[in-house]
């Protein structure tokens, strides 16, 4: 997966809510078990931003962060929106 923001509008929480959607649209509307995102360990807003969305950390290696996210993690943490 992957998002890339324009460089002069980073900062501006685009990416935050770009994976928001994305995990929106994979969990609840494709029923994707579980996503995986690797990248390197110095892209420091990338972490942030996936670990806030909940993404736990697998494993590292080679300057490489491995995160992970279920299905069930993500909808024990993120209930539905109640019509009204």
């Amino acid at each position: 997966m992957g998002i890339v923001i324009y460089a002069p509008q980073r900062g501006k929480g685009y990416g935050k809510q770009g994976l928001r959607l994305l995990l929106e649209r994979a969990f609840r509307v494709d029923g994707v078990p579980r996503l995986h995102n690797d990248f390197e360990t110095s892209r420091g807003a990338a972490y942030r931003i996936h670990k806030a969305a909940g993404f736990r950390e697998t494993g590292a290696s080679d300057g490489i962060l491995h995160l992970e996210l279920t299905r069930e993690e993500y909808l024990q943490n993120n209930p539905a929106p109640r019509e009204e």
